[in-house]
């Protein structure tokens, strides 16, 4: 049985990082059949929606996500967490590694979780593999086949809390990218030895202040673990996660220029918040690394806007508002949320290229990760994956609608110049700004990477 042909009318879009935006009608069934500027008729076309001009991007791409599974039965969390993800315009998520027996170590590692996910995921998803200190000595001939099976990379720290996802030494690392010269290493990058020296220097009522974690955590910390593992290897294949300080960003920019393969994020919470916010939102906002200074942040969005980021995440954590606080995780929630913050705030407000917001959100990351063409373009035969974004409604974030069991978010009430109007995952409609979430079916599906 074919797929129903579906249309959607003066859609905004823009294809091509210098080019300008351009309205066109798209014709799709599960896959995109054409794109027209001129009026498209077919008598067997089942829907027709008119967008009015409103932003349509490739489906949106979170490539940093500690989704919650939690342990009840069926994995309500793991739902929920999806579905938050699709109200906030995302189509593909790419699951980080948590610190527990889910972690996708080996190929027998990765088919559990794919069990894990099956039937349950809202949206398509694709996954890095995991490597930690816990795994040393490594089986890298293991790895070499998970790696072959279509993870997207692997991921790393260089400094944890957490026993049962201990950090890498840079020996680790350097083993790493010399064995897996072919995959792409990200890594979360704080330098352990100053991270723990400041920590064994302070008592331990102190350190659990925000104040001692701010101290305990500085950017001289995520500096020299980024600059340490560039002198590792000059043909090595990095990505930087959530990266914090204007110092980093910048030796980042200056090593792209030399021409390293290299890539880097960072995520809403870094360019719009500071460590003066801390006081207002508690533990809400404590991440690792942690928020910075004023320049800092300033830094960071002028380094968005100048597109001298490969994406932008989430970081999301999707754990219950209730284990927040004096625990660090390695993000917030921020799914439900990611799109419309950085449309509203850069584009509609800031008027930066359609086309960078498109790289920013979709495109680069899809890239990078051997998710496209079928993810992050609207290339004629691909997956029908939209983001529709409308600037003709205005909305605040309210974090009691939250769909992800965290129901809490540092942007909660800030007004938003644009609004999440449709998320549409190869083909099926799963949200819209009118009807809310239209299906229950979880037709979530693993994106394979292509090396």
């Amino acid at each position: 049985m074919s797929e129903p042909l579906k249309l959607l009318k003066n859609a905004t879009i823009c294809i091509g990082f210098q080019k300008r935006p351009e309205t066109v009608n798209i014709l799709y069934t599960d896959k995109i059949v054409a794109i027209s500027e001129q009026r498209i008729y077919r008598p067997d076309i089942s829907e027709a929606i008119d967008l009015h001009q409103k932003i349509l991007v490739p489906g949106c791409i979170d490539t940093n996500v500690h989704s919650y599974k939690g342990k009840a039965p069926g994995f309500p969390e793991l739902i929920a967490e999806t579905r938050a993800a699709a109200v906030g315009g995302i189509t593909t998520f790419c699951d980080t590694p948590e610190a527990d027996d889910t972690v996708v170590n080996s190929v027998k590692k990765l088919k559990a979780k794919l069990d894990i996910f099956a039937d349950k995921s809202f949206i398509d998803f694709a996954l890095w593999g995991g490597i930690r200190g816990n795994d040393i000595p490594l089986d890298k001939d293991s790895l070499a086949n998970l790696f072959r099976a279509g993870i997207v990379g692997f991921y790393t720290s260089t400094y944890s809390e957490n026993p049962d996802f201990l950090p890498l030494s840079y020996l680790a690392i350097n083993d790493i990218i010399s064995s897996f010269p072919n995959a792409l290493l990200a890594i979360l990058a704080e330098d352990a030895v100053v991270v723990n020296k400041r920590i064994s220097g302070m008592n331990t009522k102190k350190r659990d202040t925000i104040e001692g974690y701010v101290h305990n955590h500085p950017a001289e910390a995520e500096r020299l673990a980024v600059e340490t593992i560039l002198n590792l290897s000059p043909n090595a294949l990095l990505h930087f996660f959530s990266l914090s300080s204007a110092d980093t960003v910048t030796m980042l920019i200056e090593a792209k220029k030399a021409k390293r393969d290299i890539s880097f994020d960072t995520t809403p919470h870094y360019a719009m918040l500071t460590k003066s916010d801390f006081k207002k939102f508690d533990g809400y906002l404590k991440t690792c690394p942690p928020v910075r200074n004023d320049s800092d942040r300033d830094s960071l969005a002028d380094a968005l806007k100048r597109g001298k980021f490969d994406w932008i995440s989430s970081g999301h954590t999707g754990y219950p508002a209730k284990q927040f606080g004096k625990h660090t995780f390695h993000g917030i929630p921020g799914m439900q949320i990611m799109v419309p913050l950085i449309f509203s705030e850069m584009y509609f407000r800031q008027n930066l290229p359609l086309g960078l917001m498109v790289e920013l959100t979709s495109t680069a990351a899809a890239k990078r990760l051997g998710l496209y063409p079928e993810k992050g373009s609207l290339k004629i035969g691909t997956d029908a994956d939209f983001t529709v974004i409308d600037s003709g409604n205005t909305t605040k974030i309210d974090e009691s609608f939250f769909i992800s069991k965290a129901k809490m978010t540092p942007f909660n009430g800030k007004e938003l110049s644009c609004r999440i109007d449709r998320t549409i995952l190869r083909g099926q409609t799963l949200y819209s700004a009118e009807d809310g979430l239209v299906t229950t079916e979880n037709i979530g599906q693993w994106v394979r990477a292509k090396h």
